[in-house]
Order: C-alpha cells, then structure tokens, then sequence
C-alpha cells in the first residue's frame, strides 16, 4: 500500500513538472510574441508618424512673396511693379465685392509688394526670410517668424490705393488714355465714312440736276428766241 502510494506521488510529480515546463514555454512564447509585436507596432508607427509629419510639412509650405507675385527671385524692380499691377487690378476689393478669397488675395499681393518694392526692405526679406525659408525646406524644420502687422485693404484710410496708382502709373494710364481716345475717334469717322460718302454722292448727282436743268432751260430759251 505504501508503495503504490510513493508510485502515485512520484507519477503526480512527474506530472505536475511537466505542466509546469509547458506553462514556462508557453509564457515565455507569448513575451517573445508579444514583444515582436510591439517593435513591429513601433516602427509601424515610426514610419506612420514620419509620413504624416512630412505630409504636414509639405501641405503647410509657405508661398514667399516672390510666389505671390508670380515673379523670379532675380526679377527687377519694373518687373515687381507689373506684376503687382496686374494682381492688384484682378484682386481688387471693389471688383470683387462678393469674392472673400479674392479680398485676401489682394491683401498678400499688396503686403508683398510693399516688401520688395523697397530694396532695403527687399534685401532684409532675401537674407533674413528667404534664407530662413531655404534653411528650413532642407532640415524640416519649422522657424516661427515674429507676426507681421496686417497690410491695409484697398478701402482703407492708409492705403489710398488711387493715389498709388496716379503715382505710379498715372503717365502711362494717360499715354493709354490719349491712344485709346484717338483710336476711338478713328473707328468713328472710319463708321461715319460710308455715310459721307452717300452724302457727298447725292449731293453731286443733285449738282449735276442742276446745272443739267440749268442748261436745259437757257437752251429752251434761245430756242424760243430764234424761232422769234
């Protein structure tokens, strides 16, 4: 009897170490498992975060005002002021009462060309903003820039914008004027042409009636005269 006793608890022993083993395999399966997830999970995210950031990045790239004005880096200053005219005239507020967008648009045109227009101010944006901006489209890297006071509107009591233009463009919207009134005058006596040319054709043929008639009657009359 005790023999089979000391048989049954050395098979119990046996056993229970055994479970034991397999319950240490399993666990130290499942760590490995689980860690394996959890680098997997890592880079997974890693790879995730830097496409995003980069993305941001990419979608938050800041025009500089040579984009805005749709001119080179290198562009004169004649060019600057072209194309400043040529946005600020489509931009304007009074054109576009009903076009927020195009009212901020004319905003930006008008703050970049106040900027480049002046070569101090031009030379201070290319080296400070411009090779910040350079600087950070290589690292990705974000600078903040200090806030800039927001640029006047077309309506507003600083910035006369007919008075801009009268200084800047007032000889050449002259010029322009004087062309387009005498190229007006032109087309209306190149309208007005056939008509005279009507009026001065009747008023030959009614000429030739007459000394036609003229001729007529003192003919008649000498006529009667010899008869007599």
């Amino acid at each position: 009897m005790l023999r089979e006793l000391c048989r049954c608890s050395s098979r119990i022993s046996k056993q229970s170490n055994a479970g034991r083993v397999l319950i240490l395999i399993s666990t130290i399966s499942t760590t490995a498992a689980r860690r394996i997830f959890n680098e997997q999970r890592a880079a997974l995210q890693e790879r995730c975060g830097q496409w995003f950031t980069q993305s941001r990045l990419e979608s938050r790239k800041i025009k500089s005002y040579y984009d805005i004005l749709e001119v080179p880096e290198n562009c004169s200053a004649n060019e600057i002021k072209s194309a400043f005219y040529r946005l600020s005239m489509k931009f304007h507020p009074d054109r576009n009462a009903n076009r927020p967008e195009a009212v901020e648009s004319f905003r930006t045109v008008s703050e970049a060309y106040q900027v480049l227009s002046n070569q101090q101010s031009r030379e201070q944006y290319d080296t400070n903003v411009l090779g910040l901006r350079n600087a950070q489209n290589k690292s990705n890297i974000n600078v903040q820039h200090r806030p800039r006071r927001p640029p006047p509107t077309g309506r507003s009591h600083i910035y006369n914008f007919d008075e801009f233009y009268r200084q800047h463009y007032g000889p050449t919207l002259e010029r322009d004027q004087k062309l387009k009134q005498q190229y007006q005058n032109y087309k209306e006596r190149r309208d007005r042409l056939p008509e005279i040319n009507t009026a001065i054709l009747w008023l030959v043929c009614g000429l030739i009636w007459c000394v036609y008639g003229t001729v007529h009657v003192v003919h008649k009359s000498d006529n009667k005269a010899d008869k007599k």
